[in-house]
C-alpha cells in the first residue's frame, strides 16, 4: 500500500516551484529538451504534493510548525 507523502515544503516554496516548473515546461517544449521537462515534472510534484524527497532524506522541513 502506498502512503501519502509527508508535507515538508512551505507554501511559499511550493508556489516558487510551480512558477519555476511552468518556466521549465515552456522552455522545454520548443525546442524539445527532455531534461527540462524532467525538472519541470519534479517542480510540479513538489508543488502538488508539498513533498521534497531531498528534504525527506536529510530530515529537513520548511513548513511552519503547529503550535500547541
Amino acid at each position: 500500500m502506498i502512503s501519502k507523502p509527508v508535507v515538508n515544503v512551505s507554501e511559499t516554496e511550493r508556489y516558487a516551484a510551480g512558477i519555476i516548473g511552468a518556466m521549465l515546461l515552456a522552455a522545454g517544449l520548443r525546442p524539445l529538451k527532455p531534461w527540462r521537462l524532467f525538472w519541470a515534472a519534479c517542480c510540479f510534484y513538489r508543488l502538488f504534493t508539498g513533498n521534497c524527497k531531498g528534504y525527506e532524506m536529510l530530515g529537513i522541513s520548511t513548513c511552519e510548525r503547529k503550535r500547541p
